[in-house]
């Protein structure tokens, strides 16, 4: 019977293992990705159709938890060059720094919007937010980042 389980258990990692890789294959971390995450995915082109292989890759988890990764502080990069066109993305740069003074504007010309977050560890990760809506950024600054209070 000892054999038996030894044996499933060593078929269920050679599959979690194959799992990995391909979800790895698809740009994927499925050690780290939780599946709250994946709906943002939905906008992009073709999002629908990525949200479905995020999910097949990521762990149950709610990102909205108050023990979920929260960041200490992050760079907002973005080209005011959007300004005249997406009049809300201007006002939130204009708030930013009252509503979320641990949060950094980087005007760089031309670059596409992203959010440089550094964690409690002292690591920094790139997140491209290009695609989200300004109520996506301000709502991400919100859940995810650490009260300054």
């Amino acid at each position: 019977m000892l054999a038996g389980i030894v044996a499933v258990m060593v078929v269920l990692s050679s599959a979690a293992a194959d799992q990995a890789a391909s979800c790895h294959d698809l740009g994927f971390d499925a050690a780290t990705l939780t599946c709250g995450t994946c709906e943002l995915l939905r906008p992009m082109p073709d999002g629908p159709a990525m949200v479905d292989e995020c999910m097949g890759c990521c762990t149950a988890g709610d990102d909205d938890d108050d023990d979920a990764q929260r960041y200490l502080s992050a760079i907002f990069t973005v080209c005011s060059c959007r300004f005249r066109s997406n009049p809300a993305l201007a006002s939130l740069v204009r708030r930013i720094p009252k509503e979320f003074p641990n949060v950094k504007i980087r005007d760089v010309q031309g670059f596409k919007m992203s959010l440089t977050v550094k964690a409690d560890s002292g690591d920094d990760e790139d997140i491209p937010v290009e695609s989200w809506s300004v109520d996506d950024i301000e709502g991400f600054l919100r859940r995810k980042l650490q009260s300054t209070k």
